[in-house]
């Protein structure tokens, strides 16, 4: 396996056969993001600088939110959490994901 930090929380997350992208960013971001393409991206909450899908290219399947998924021989696990430490009142809701590629 090998990850990539890309920029701000997003990261590449190569296995042997498939690729993931977390929390993906938007060009105002101050990163650039680059072309990458992957068949999955996980998203930890709705805020601008981490649900830029559209600049994901190869037509992604999009994990949001706790729950199990298994895309592409990925098992992705997402846990609730709170963006803040005031139980979400500030931030809002956020999710932990657990891969096993």
């Amino acid at each position: 396996m090998e990850i990539s930090w890309l920029g701000h929380s997003c990261f590449q997350v190569r296995g042997k056969n498939v690729t993931l992208i977390t929390d993906p960013f938007p060009p105002q971001s101050g990163y650039s993001l680059g072309k990458v393409n992957a068949p999955i991206v996980t998203i930890s909450h709705n805020h601008a600088g981490h649900n830029y899908v559209q600049g994901v290219g190869g037509n992604p399947r999009v994990v949001r939110g706790p729950g199990e998924y298994e895309i592409s021989d990925v098992l992705i696990t997402g846990v609730a959490s709170y963006h803040d430490s005031k139980r979400g009142q500030e931030l809002g809701r956020n999710t932990i994901y657990v891969i096993h590629m």
